[in-house]
């Protein structure tokens, strides 16, 4: 072979190659950026610019931590319910105490449609199912026509008020609106199992309100057998009493023999006969029937908020659970006559236990060790009792689980666990995120930080002053920064006030500073582009800052601005960063933070992306940068740091290069480099470059192909891409390539590989998987048909290739070290075809160059030696 050809079909030997493959998860963690060589050793610029407008105190909608609840009710298989502030229902998976993010089609939370299939009342007619904030929450369990839990909610609010039915994976099953309710608004609900005159249960519905008819306010209750479909109107307008509660009271609880239903009223409990009217019941007298009075005396309730009687059967009637606002705390009562006869004046109560103290701290400890006493509660909102168990909700965004077995004999023990806790807003969050960034030294060992906050105004004054958030914010053209104060990277700008301040310099020691900087300022009104814009522009020009080397071509600069999008004053915020880009080579990534962002604000975001990062006027460009989407702190985290690291590792490489020949005759420069892929596999490529001949003082390497000399120059990533993963040679110990024996007519291990440098096939999946094996690695099912990837609600299958069992991944594990696309990381749902980029890293070997024979090849006689 000549010199010549020997470039063009050169082998590269990778030294300690291993390919261990294991179980993948679409979380996967990825390995940890390499220690690098050369330009990896110039850190990377990077300002954090966080938006600090009034928007920010919005809550974040998503993650386990839940707005203040109306109600909680628990279903069958353990886990609760809640309805979740105004966004409808939620559900807690109460085995590891997250919010379950699948429900409701991966809604999060079930808020229901305009026009949604459910049924109005059973009737089959379609309806608005759309709530907000539920008042009160039931469980049914026997539902006419209906397998399964069923979940009510009362919305004493949205169209009139309307009760909404779901099922436990957040559909909509029934809707009881305005019109069928009887025209009135549903300020009090609860279901309660009572048994039926041949003994066997039914679920019963209940609710109260009011409605106007006539011009005047009526008092309703309304009643519906869950079980049979049975619905009672009850008397048109309630009067006296009833009348009184059911207008101002926001509770009620109904017995287990359904004799009595009770109602708050100013912190007291009233009780109401009920009589049976064919497969329902009614409350028949104005007059109470019966009254716990609340008081500190050891026979009256505390000043009472929420209440529900025990559901342990008609013998528990008179054992009642009862919160308080005020004292927060929850009491187990006993209604002293028995629960079953009339105690007009007032029913005493002993007292039989309690637990709750006020204090807004989370409980942390382990289930059964927090003291009755101990139990922190922060004004109790909902109380819940299910089969064993009781549930409390506050005002800290938390719900308290208590064993109902151990609530009286051993309270001490009954506490079991806190769900939920209180959302941060968006800017506490984000302090949080950056927070973490900063204290990873993988990342401060790459990367320089700063970091600055900015809304809108000069004057840092009230939102009308001279220029101030307002006239900045709407039509006044403002200015910020102004200059470096102090001897860079010590100091601060120049203008820093509330409206805005870059309080950290970029330098190494940056990430020290930047935790104190982050509590030094809170939020102000507006959203002024020009802010950030300028502040970056104005302060990587600075030269009085200086961070930027122009001698050092692989040095990185980047602004990272987080906010909800909302910035007046586009034009010219585009033009500084198009300025800063384009002049300065200092990118732009933005961060579209908080949830919830659509629509101009989402458009300022995908625009900002592209102008800040490429040329490119559709974005797609290779240089192109998306909008960063972080909903939540734990996101912003995670893809700051991604992002970070993909900054600090782009293009860099990590294996000595291999030159041949001299720098004085020519010759070839062989590199491996790859870019860092977040949750992905990294893009690798061996590039091939000529060196130039000569007395060669800067820069020896001819870079592209269509230089003079740089003809023969290649990128192995390309080329294999061109060929696809099928013309791949991919070659491991497999004991030698197979042969046939002659007798016995079977296939037997050689003892030679040459000729078979591509045995990593599905051709001999078998023998691979038993190297799997020698290493402890075992394949799992990972595509079957009950996967996101299986079969279609019909059994139908969703995507080729993906079968129950692990042959399937045998295959696919093979063809993806090959190339192909199998964990379907474009999304597409599509695992046979070839990713977009084929070679993966290399930098754990040494590139080295196997050359043709230098001495004489040519020879006489066969006994002669080369």
């Amino acid at each position: 072979m000549n010199k010549q050809n020997y470039k063009k079909f050169f082998k590269i030997l990778i030294s300690n190659l291993l390919f261990l493959l294991i179980a993948f998860n679409q979380n996967a963690i990825s390995k940890a950026i390499p220690p690098g060589s050369g330009e990896g050793d110039v850190p990377a610029n990077i300002l954090i610019l966080l938006d600090s407008s009034a928007s920010m105190k919005r809550k974040i909608i998503s993650g386990d931590g839940i707005e203040n609840p109306g109600d909680v009710i628990e279903l069958s298989d353990g886990n609760i319910i809640i309805g979740e502030g105004n966004l409808g229902f939620a559900k807690i998976n109460t085995t590891d105490k997250t919010v379950d993010n699948s429900f409701s089609n991966n809604n999060r939370n079930f808020r229901g449609l305009w026009n949604d299939t459910c049924t109005v009342n059973g009737t089959g007619t379609t309806t608005d199912s759309r709530v907000k904030f539920l008042n009160d929450l039931g469980l049914a369990t026997n539902v006419e026509n209906i397998t399964g839990d069923v979940i009510y909610g009362a919305d004493k609010t949205s169209n009139g008020g309307k009760i909404v039915g779901i099922n436990t994976s957040g559909e909509c099953v029934e809707v009881i609106d305005y019109a069928h309710l009887g025209e009135f608004r549903p300020a009090a609900m609860e279901i309660r199992t009572i048994a039926n005159a041949d003994d066997e249960d039914e679920d019963h519905l209940f609710a109260s309100g009011i409605g106007k008819h006539g011009g005047s306010w009526k008092n309703r209750f309304y009643t519906k057998n869950l079980t049979t479909g049975d619905v009672t109107h009850c008397a048109g307008d309630y009067g006296g009493s009833i009348g009184a509660v059911i207008k101002t009271g926001g509770d009620l609880t109904v017995d287990n023999s359904g004799r009595y239903v009770y109602y708050i009223w100013k912190g007291h409990i009233y009780g109401y006969g009920l009589t049976r009217t064919g497969n329902n019941f009614c409350p028949t007298d104005e007059p109470y029937d019966r009254r716990l009075l609340s008081g500190k005396q050891s026979t009256k309730i505390h000043k009472a908020a929420g209440m529900e009687i025990s559901r342990d059967g008609t013998d528990s009637d008179d054992i009642m659970y009862v919160i308080s606002y005020s004292k927060n705390k929850i009491q187990k009562v006993q209604i002293n006559d028995g629960g079953t006869a009339d105690c007009v004046k007032s029913c005493t109560v002993t007292r039989l236990a309690e637990a709750g103290r006020k204090k807004r701290s989370n409980n942390t400890v382990s289930a059964g060790t927090l003291a009755a006493g101990s139990v922190n509660l922060w004004k109790t909102t909902a109380l819940a009792v299910s089969s064993g168990k009781i549930w409390v909700t506050d005002l800290k965004g938390s719900v308290q689980e208590f064993n109902e077995n151990n609530f009286e004999d051993s309270t001490d023990t009954s506490w079991q666990k806190e769900y939920g806790g209180a959302k941060v807003t968006r800017y506490e969050g984000a302090k949080q995120a950056i927070l973490a960034v900063v204290s990873d030294s993988s990342l401060t060992s790459g990367a320089n930080f700063g970091y600055g906050h900015w809304n809108s105004g000069e004057s840092g004054g009230a939102k009308k002053s001279t220029a101030g958030g307002w006239q900045c914010h709407k039509w006044r053209t403002c200015t910020y920064y102004n200059g470096w104060n102090g001897d860079h990277p010590e100091g601060r700008s120049t203008l820093c006030n509330s409206d805005s301040c870059l309080l950290v310099g970029v330098s190494p020691e940056g990430y020290t500073r930047i935790p104190a900087a982050l509590e030094t300022y809170g939020l102000a009104w507006g959203t002024d582009g020009n802010a950030f814009s300028d502040m970056a522009l104005k302060y990587y020009t600075d030269e009085k800052v200086g961070i930027i080397d122009e001698n050092l071509t692989c040095q990185l600069s980047y602004v990272i601005v987080i906010g909800d999008g909302a910035w007046m004053h586009r034009s010219a915020t585009e033009a500084k960063i198009e300025t800063l880009r384009k002049i300065h080579k200092v990118k732009t990534l933005v961060v579209a933070y908080g949830g919830g962002i659509k629509g101009g604000h989402m458009t300022n975001f995908n625009r900002m992306a592209r102008i800040g990062s490429c040329n490119d006027t559709t974005g797609k460009g290779k240089a192109c940068e998306e909008t960063i989407v972080a909903n939540t702190p734990g996101q912003l985290k995670t893809k700051l740091q991604s992002k970070i690291q993909q900054i600090i590792a782009d293009r860099l490489s990590f294996t000595a290069p291999s030159i041949t020949a001299t720098i004085q005759e020519g010759g070839d420069l062989y590199q491996a480099q790859f870019n860092y892929e977040q949750h992905g596999e990294w893009q690798g490529t061996i590039l091939r470059k000529a060196v130039k001949s000569g007395n060669c003082t800067e820069d020896c390497v001819i870079h592209n192909k269509d230089e003079e000399g740089g003809e023969d120059n290649w990128d192995a990533a390309k080329l294999m891409k061109e060929a696809g993963s099928s013309a791949r040679k991919i070659w491991t110990v497999l004991g030698g390539a197979k042969t046939t024996d002659v007798d016995t007519g079977e296939a037997v291990s050689g003892s030679t590989y040459v000729g078979n440098w591509n045995n990593w096939k599905t051709d001999n999946a078998s023998d691979l998987e038993a190297l799997f094996e020698l290493t402890e690695n075992t394949i799992t099912d990972y595509h079957h048909t009950s996967s996101h990837l299986g079969n279609d609600a019909d059994g139908n299958p969703k995507v080729a290739g993906v079968e129950d069992g692990t042959d399937d991944d045998l295959n696919g594990l093979i063809n993806f070290v090959r190339g192909v696309d199998y964990f379907d990381y474009n999304g597409n749902d599509n695992i046979t075809e070839d990713r977009p980029h084929l070679l993966g890293d290399i930098y754990h070997s040494q590139l080295v160059e196997v050359g043709p024979p230098s001495a004489n090849t040519d020879f006489i006689n066969m006994n002669q030696e080369a």
